[in-house]
Protein backbone atom coordinates (compact mmCIF):
# COMPACT_ATOMS: atom_id res chain seq x y z
CA UNK A 1 0.00 0.00 0.00
CA UNK A 2 1.17 3.88 -0.69
CA UNK A 3 0.97 5.66 2.74
CA UNK A 4 0.60 8.42 0.95
CA UNK A 5 -2.56 7.76 -0.70
CA UNK A 6 -4.16 4.45 0.50
CA UNK A 7 -3.58 2.76 -2.72
CA UNK A 8 -3.36 -1.22 -2.94
CA UNK A 9 -0.04 -1.75 -4.68
CA UNK A 10 -0.49 -5.27 -4.16
CA UNK A 11 -2.70 -7.80 -2.15
CA UNK A 12 -2.89 -12.01 -1.51
CA UNK A 13 -5.57 -13.76 -0.42
CA UNK A 14 -3.96 -16.82 0.88
CA UNK A 15 -0.87 -19.23 -0.43
CA UNK A 16 -3.02 -21.00 -2.78
CA UNK A 17 -5.63 -19.96 -5.12
CA UNK A 18 -8.43 -22.30 -7.24
CA UNK A 19 -7.39 -21.06 -10.64
CA UNK A 20 -11.49 -23.17 -12.11
CA UNK A 21 -13.59 -21.03 -9.65
CA UNK A 22 -13.58 -17.38 -9.18
CA UNK A 23 -14.08 -15.90 -5.50
CA UNK A 24 -13.25 -17.90 -2.31
CA UNK A 25 -12.25 -16.40 0.97
CA UNK A 26 -10.22 -13.40 0.55
CA UNK A 27 -7.94 -13.54 4.08
CA UNK A 28 -6.16 -10.21 3.59
CA UNK A 29 -10.00 -8.61 3.18
CA UNK A 30 -11.72 -10.39 5.44
CA UNK A 31 -10.06 -12.88 8.01
CA UNK A 32 -10.32 -11.29 11.42
CA UNK A 33 -7.29 -12.28 13.90
CA UNK A 34 -5.32 -11.25 16.96
CA UNK A 35 -2.46 -8.94 15.88
CA UNK A 36 -0.43 -9.79 18.97
CA UNK A 37 1.96 -6.89 19.70
CA UNK A 38 1.60 -5.92 16.31
CA UNK A 39 -1.00 -3.42 18.24
CA UNK A 40 1.75 -2.12 20.70
CA UNK A 41 2.42 0.74 18.17
CA UNK A 42 -1.32 2.15 19.38
CA UNK A 43 -0.55 1.56 22.66
CA UNK A 44 2.43 4.02 22.89
CA UNK A 45 0.48 6.19 20.44
CA UNK A 46 -1.52 6.66 22.98
CA UNK A 47 1.27 7.27 25.54
CA UNK A 48 2.72 10.01 23.55
CA UNK A 49 -1.01 11.74 23.58
CA UNK A 50 -0.58 11.44 27.45
CA UNK A 51 2.26 13.51 27.95
CA UNK A 52 5.12 10.73 27.96
CA UNK A 53 7.79 10.42 25.64
CA UNK A 54 10.55 7.98 23.62
CA UNK A 55 12.67 8.48 27.08
CA UNK A 56 9.88 8.26 29.61
CA UNK A 57 11.06 5.13 31.90
CA UNK A 58 8.72 2.51 32.20
CA UNK A 59 9.03 -0.93 34.87
CA UNK A 60 9.83 -3.67 33.15
CA UNK A 61 9.03 -6.22 36.20
CA UNK A 62 6.77 -8.98 36.27
CA UNK A 63 3.04 -7.46 36.72
CA UNK A 64 -0.65 -8.21 37.98
CA UNK A 65 -3.71 -6.64 37.06
CA UNK A 66 -6.88 -7.20 39.16
CA UNK A 67 -9.58 -6.67 37.86
CA UNK A 68 -12.51 -7.86 40.50
CA UNK A 69 -11.65 -11.58 41.13
CA UNK A 70 -9.72 -12.13 38.40
CA UNK A 71 -6.16 -11.68 38.80
CA UNK A 72 -4.14 -11.42 35.11
CA UNK A 73 -0.28 -11.82 35.04
CA UNK A 74 1.40 -11.30 31.58
CA UNK A 75 4.21 -12.48 30.90
CA UNK A 76 7.55 -11.28 28.90
CA UNK A 77 9.00 -13.91 25.98
CA UNK A 78 11.08 -16.54 27.55
CA UNK A 79 10.52 -15.02 31.26
CA UNK A 80 13.26 -12.59 30.62
CA UNK A 81 12.58 -8.91 31.87
CA UNK A 82 14.73 -5.80 31.57
CA UNK A 83 14.16 -3.53 34.67
CA UNK A 84 13.92 0.28 34.17
CA UNK A 85 13.37 0.85 30.56
CA UNK A 86 12.63 3.81 28.16
CA UNK A 87 9.86 3.46 26.09
CA UNK A 88 11.85 3.23 23.45
CA UNK A 89 13.89 0.50 24.38
CA UNK A 90 10.66 -1.36 25.68
CA UNK A 91 8.87 -1.05 22.63
CA UNK A 92 12.05 -2.22 20.74
CA UNK A 93 12.34 -5.13 23.09
CA UNK A 94 8.18 -5.58 22.70
CA UNK A 95 8.09 -5.70 26.51
CA UNK A 96 5.20 -7.38 27.39
CA UNK A 97 4.95 -5.95 31.00
CA UNK A 98 5.86 -2.68 30.25
CA UNK A 99 3.60 -2.27 27.76
CA UNK A 100 0.63 -3.49 30.29
CA UNK A 101 2.23 -0.88 32.67
CA UNK A 102 2.01 1.50 29.97
CA UNK A 103 -1.58 0.83 29.09
CA UNK A 104 -2.58 0.65 33.26
CA UNK A 105 -1.55 3.87 33.48
CA UNK A 106 -3.08 5.59 30.47
CA UNK A 107 -6.22 3.76 30.75
CA UNK A 108 -7.65 1.38 28.04
CA UNK A 109 -10.19 4.37 26.32
CA UNK A 110 -7.35 5.93 25.48
CA UNK A 111 -5.48 3.10 23.16
CA UNK A 112 -8.92 2.19 21.86
CA UNK A 113 -9.37 5.88 20.56
CA UNK A 114 -6.00 5.79 19.02
CA UNK A 115 -6.75 2.41 17.51
CA UNK A 116 -9.79 3.67 16.04
CA UNK A 117 -8.62 7.02 14.77
CA UNK A 118 -5.95 5.37 12.65
CA UNK A 119 -8.32 3.42 11.03
CA UNK A 120 -9.01 0.11 13.31
CA UNK A 121 -13.05 -0.12 12.29
CA UNK A 122 -13.42 -3.48 14.20
CA UNK A 123 -14.92 -3.36 18.19
CA UNK A 124 -11.94 -3.43 20.76
CA UNK A 125 -13.19 -4.67 24.00
CA UNK A 126 -12.02 -2.06 26.78
CA UNK A 127 -9.92 -5.49 28.98
CA UNK A 128 -6.29 -5.06 30.05
CA UNK A 129 -5.18 -8.07 27.49
CA UNK A 130 -6.05 -5.33 24.44
CA UNK A 131 -2.66 -3.87 25.61
CA UNK A 132 -1.39 -7.19 23.96
CA UNK A 133 -3.06 -7.22 20.24
CA UNK A 134 -6.24 -9.10 22.07
CA UNK A 135 -8.83 -7.84 19.36
CA UNK A 136 -9.98 -9.39 15.76
CA UNK A 137 -8.73 -7.19 13.05
CA UNK A 138 -8.11 -8.06 9.29
CA UNK A 139 -4.74 -7.76 7.59
CA UNK A 140 -5.78 -4.38 5.74
CA UNK A 141 -7.49 -3.10 8.35
CA UNK A 142 -3.87 -3.22 10.45
CA UNK A 143 -2.12 -2.20 7.88
CA UNK A 144 -4.12 0.82 7.06
CA UNK A 145 -4.19 1.73 10.51
CA UNK A 146 0.24 1.89 10.39
CA UNK A 147 -0.38 4.58 7.04
CA UNK A 148 -0.21 7.67 9.81
CA UNK A 149 2.74 6.84 11.59
CA UNK A 150 4.31 6.51 8.15
CA UNK A 151 3.08 9.44 6.20
CA UNK A 152 3.30 12.02 8.87
CA UNK A 153 -0.13 11.77 10.79
CA UNK A 154 -2.82 11.16 7.92
CA UNK A 155 -5.31 8.13 7.80
CA UNK A 156 -6.03 7.07 4.36
CA UNK A 157 -8.77 5.11 3.20
CA UNK A 158 -7.54 1.91 1.55
CA UNK A 159 -8.22 2.31 -2.56
CA UNK A 160 -8.21 -0.77 -4.87
CA UNK A 161 -9.93 0.48 -8.00
CA UNK A 162 -8.99 3.99 -8.94
CA UNK A 163 -11.45 5.10 -11.55
CA UNK A 164 -13.86 2.82 -14.36
CA UNK A 165 -13.86 4.14 -18.21
CA UNK A 166 -15.84 3.22 -20.82
CA UNK A 167 -14.33 1.62 -23.99
CA UNK A 168 -14.01 5.07 -25.83
CA UNK A 169 -12.01 6.53 -22.46
CA UNK A 170 -15.32 8.22 -20.94
CA UNK A 171 -15.11 8.06 -17.24
CA UNK A 172 -17.74 6.28 -15.51
CA UNK A 173 -16.42 6.20 -12.39
CA UNK A 174 -13.79 7.73 -10.19
CA UNK A 175 -12.32 7.47 -6.71
CA UNK A 176 -10.24 10.02 -5.23
CA UNK A 177 -7.47 10.14 -2.36
CA UNK A 178 -9.19 10.35 0.90
CA UNK A 179 -6.73 11.20 3.34
CA UNK A 180 -7.57 13.31 7.01
CA UNK A 181 -4.92 14.27 9.86
CA UNK A 182 -5.65 12.34 12.99
CA UNK A 183 -2.23 12.28 14.58
CA UNK A 184 0.17 15.09 15.05
CA UNK A 185 3.12 14.58 12.88
CA UNK A 186 5.52 15.19 16.06
CA UNK A 187 3.93 11.76 17.05
CA UNK A 188 4.28 10.26 13.91
CA UNK A 189 7.55 10.83 14.12
CA UNK A 190 8.27 9.56 17.27
CA UNK A 191 6.54 5.97 16.73
CA UNK A 192 8.20 6.26 13.77
CA UNK A 193 11.81 6.61 15.73
CA UNK A 194 10.78 3.97 18.10
CA UNK A 195 9.49 1.18 15.39
CA UNK A 196 13.19 1.90 13.36
CA UNK A 197 15.04 0.87 16.57
CA UNK A 198 12.47 -2.23 16.30
CA UNK A 199 14.04 -3.49 13.01
CA UNK A 200 17.61 -2.04 13.67
CA UNK A 201 17.89 -3.60 17.11
CA UNK A 202 14.82 -5.73 18.22
CA UNK A 203 12.48 -8.22 17.40
CA UNK A 204 12.48 -7.03 13.65
CA UNK A 205 16.08 -7.28 13.19
CA UNK A 206 15.51 -10.11 10.89
CA UNK A 207 14.86 -8.00 8.08
CA UNK A 208 17.91 -6.44 8.49
CA UNK A 209 19.81 -9.54 8.54
CA UNK A 210 18.54 -10.09 5.01
CA UNK A 211 19.82 -7.69 3.68
CA UNK A 212 17.30 -4.99 3.69
CA UNK A 213 18.97 -1.53 4.15
CA UNK A 214 17.46 2.16 4.00
CA UNK A 215 14.81 3.43 6.40
CA UNK A 216 12.54 0.84 7.66
CA UNK A 217 10.05 0.84 10.35
CA UNK A 218 7.75 -1.39 11.74
CA UNK A 219 6.37 -3.84 14.74
CA UNK A 220 6.57 -8.07 14.51
CA UNK A 221 3.10 -9.68 16.29
CA UNK A 222 2.66 -12.88 17.50
CA UNK A 223 -0.05 -14.69 19.70
CA UNK A 224 -0.06 -17.40 21.87
CA UNK A 225 1.34 -20.88 21.01
CA UNK A 226 2.21 -19.22 17.79
CA UNK A 227 -1.36 -19.48 16.05
CA UNK A 228 -0.76 -16.02 14.40
CA UNK A 229 2.21 -14.37 13.19
CA UNK A 230 2.60 -10.84 12.32
CA UNK A 231 5.22 -8.40 10.48
CA UNK A 232 3.76 -4.56 9.52
CA UNK A 233 7.04 -2.48 8.40
CA UNK A 234 7.45 0.66 6.22
CA UNK A 235 9.20 2.77 4.30
CA UNK A 236 8.80 6.24 3.00
CA UNK A 237 7.07 5.22 0.05
CA UNK A 238 5.60 1.67 0.85
CA UNK A 239 3.40 0.10 3.37
CA UNK A 240 3.27 -3.82 3.62
CA UNK A 241 1.83 -6.30 6.28
CA UNK A 242 2.31 -9.69 6.29
CA UNK A 243 0.28 -12.39 8.47
CA UNK A 244 0.30 -16.35 8.82
CA UNK A 245 -1.87 -19.21 9.95
CA UNK A 246 -4.69 -21.53 9.38
CA UNK A 247 -8.10 -21.02 9.04
CA UNK A 248 -8.67 -22.76 12.21
CA UNK A 249 -6.45 -21.34 14.50
CA UNK A 250 -3.26 -24.10 15.53
CA UNK A 251 -0.08 -23.77 16.13
CA UNK A 252 1.71 -22.95 12.82
CA UNK A 253 5.02 -24.44 13.70
CA UNK A 254 7.04 -25.12 16.83
CA UNK A 255 8.73 -21.82 17.61
CA UNK A 256 6.60 -19.80 15.33
CA UNK A 257 6.96 -16.08 15.69
CA UNK A 258 6.76 -12.60 14.06
CA UNK A 259 10.47 -12.22 13.60
CA UNK A 260 10.90 -15.67 12.61
CA UNK A 261 8.18 -16.00 10.08
CA UNK A 262 6.85 -13.05 9.16
CA UNK A 263 9.91 -10.73 8.65
CA UNK A 264 12.02 -13.06 6.63
CA UNK A 265 8.57 -13.27 3.83
CA UNK A 266 8.50 -9.44 4.25
CA UNK A 267 11.78 -8.63 4.03
CA UNK A 268 11.47 -11.25 0.73
CA UNK A 269 8.63 -9.51 -0.57
CA UNK A 270 10.34 -5.98 -0.56
CA UNK A 271 14.20 -6.81 -2.17
CA UNK A 272 12.33 -8.90 -5.05
CA UNK A 273 9.10 -6.11 -5.25
CA UNK A 274 10.21 -2.88 -4.57
CA UNK A 275 12.59 -0.76 -4.97
CA UNK A 276 12.87 3.11 -2.89
CA UNK A 277 14.08 6.31 -4.42
CA UNK A 278 17.44 6.44 -3.62
CA UNK A 279 17.90 8.95 -0.76
CA UNK A 280 14.50 8.82 0.36
CA UNK A 281 13.73 8.92 4.69
CA UNK A 282 11.36 9.85 7.09
CA UNK A 283 11.86 13.59 7.73
CA UNK A 284 11.85 15.86 10.95
CA UNK A 285 8.95 17.60 11.23
CA UNK A 286 9.00 21.26 12.08
CA UNK A 287 8.47 21.83 15.78
CA UNK A 288 10.79 19.21 17.46
CA UNK A 289 14.14 19.45 19.55
CA UNK A 290 17.33 17.33 19.53
CA UNK A 291 18.80 16.55 22.58
CA UNK A 292 21.42 13.61 23.40
CA UNK A 293 20.53 11.70 26.01
CA UNK A 294 21.40 8.48 27.95
CA UNK A 295 19.36 5.18 26.21
CA UNK A 296 19.83 3.48 29.69
CA UNK A 297 18.42 6.18 32.22
CA UNK A 298 16.32 8.40 29.58
CA UNK A 299 18.40 11.01 30.79
CA UNK A 300 20.73 13.94 29.15
CA UNK A 301 24.06 12.04 28.51
CA UNK A 302 27.03 12.91 30.56
CA UNK A 303 30.78 12.99 29.87
CA UNK A 304 29.95 9.91 31.53
CA UNK A 305 27.79 8.02 29.78
CA UNK A 306 29.56 5.44 27.62
CA UNK A 307 26.90 5.47 25.14
CA UNK A 308 24.83 8.54 23.59
CA UNK A 309 21.60 8.99 21.74
CA UNK A 310 19.88 11.41 19.85
CA UNK A 311 16.46 11.33 20.53
CA UNK A 312 13.64 14.20 18.96
CA UNK A 313 11.14 15.28 21.24
CA UNK A 314 8.46 17.55 21.12
CA UNK A 315 8.93 20.56 23.27
CA UNK A 316 8.23 20.47 26.85
CA UNK A 317 9.22 16.02 26.44
CA UNK A 318 12.50 16.45 26.77
CA UNK A 319 14.39 15.33 29.59
CA UNK A 320 15.60 18.48 32.10
CA UNK A 321 18.17 16.53 34.29
CA UNK A 322 21.60 15.06 33.62
CA UNK A 323 22.31 11.34 33.50
CA UNK A 324 23.01 10.36 37.53
CA UNK A 325 23.27 6.56 36.32
CA UNK A 326 27.34 6.76 35.49
CA UNK A 327 29.33 8.65 37.23
CA UNK A 328 32.95 7.07 36.27
CA UNK A 329 35.54 7.57 33.35
CA UNK A 330 35.03 5.18 30.30
CA UNK A 331 37.46 3.79 27.61
CA UNK A 332 35.13 4.10 24.75
CA UNK A 333 31.49 6.55 24.11
CA UNK A 334 29.32 5.73 21.38
CA UNK A 335 26.91 7.68 19.56
CA UNK A 336 23.61 6.16 18.27
CA UNK A 337 19.96 6.59 17.47
CA UNK A 338 18.62 3.23 18.83
CA UNK A 339 20.00 0.35 21.17
CA UNK A 340 22.22 -2.50 21.11
CA UNK A 341 21.20 -5.55 20.14
CA UNK A 342 19.97 -7.64 23.86
CA UNK A 343 21.61 -10.82 24.54
CA UNK A 344 17.83 -12.74 24.49
CA UNK A 345 17.22 -11.56 21.03
CA UNK A 346 20.90 -12.40 20.14
CA UNK A 347 19.63 -16.01 20.78
CA UNK A 348 16.85 -15.58 18.75
CA UNK A 349 18.63 -14.68 15.99
CA UNK A 350 20.86 -17.37 15.76
CA UNK A 351 17.94 -19.47 15.00
CA UNK A 352 16.98 -17.05 12.51
CA UNK A 353 18.18 -19.56 9.35
CA UNK A 354 16.25 -22.52 10.82
CA UNK A 355 13.26 -20.84 10.97
CA UNK A 356 12.99 -19.25 7.33
CA UNK A 357 14.04 -23.42 6.22
CA UNK A 358 10.87 -24.50 8.01
CA UNK A 359 9.11 -21.43 6.93
CA UNK A 360 9.54 -21.79 3.34
CA UNK A 361 8.18 -25.79 3.68
CA UNK A 362 5.04 -25.08 5.59
CA UNK A 363 4.13 -21.83 3.54
CA UNK A 364 6.54 -22.18 0.43
CA UNK A 365 6.79 -18.66 0.06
Amino acid sequence: MSPESGDIRALVPGRRTNKTVRGGFNRALFAKRQPGSAFKPFVYEAALLAGMSPASMVDDDPVEVVRGRTIWRPANYGDNYAGQVTLRRALTLSANAATVRVSQNIGEPSIIAAAHRNGIVSPIPAVPAIALGAVDVTPLELVTAYAPFANGGRKVRPRLVTRIEAPDGTMLWSSEVAAMPVLDPRDAYEITSMLRAVVDYGTGRTVRELGVTGPVAGKTGTTNEGNDVWFVGYTPSLLAGVWFGYDTPRPIAYGASGGHFAAPAWADFYLNGWRDRAGEDFAVPDGMVMRMIDPESGMLATEFCPRRQREWFKPGSEPQLPCTMHDQPFENQTVDNGETLPHDVSNVLESIGKGIGKLKKIFKF
